[in-house]
């Protein structure tokens, strides 16, 4: 490719390459963003269409640790 292009032409081609990539990644994380966003709202019930929306009492968007405790001492 360096010799057809020369190394203007390919240092371009790689710099096309990677701002491709660059916002591949953008609209692929903006697009799960979305859709984690769109998920929440469903579930929680406040979307247009909240006819199969299931409110859980106590539900939350971080992990749960019910009844842990920190201890000094082996058990």
């Amino acid at each position: 490719m360096l010799a057809k292009f020369g190394l203007l032409g390919t240092a371009g081609f790689v710099l096309v390459v990677l701002v491709v990539m660059i916002l591949a990644g953008w609209l692929l994380a903006t697009a799960v963003w979305l859709i984690r966003k769109q998920t929440r709202r469903w579930r929680r019930g406040t979307g247009s269409t909240n006819v199969h929306a299931t409110t859980v009492e106590g539900s939350h968007d971080g992990p749960v640790l019910s009844g842990f405790t920190w201890r000094d001492e082996d058990p």
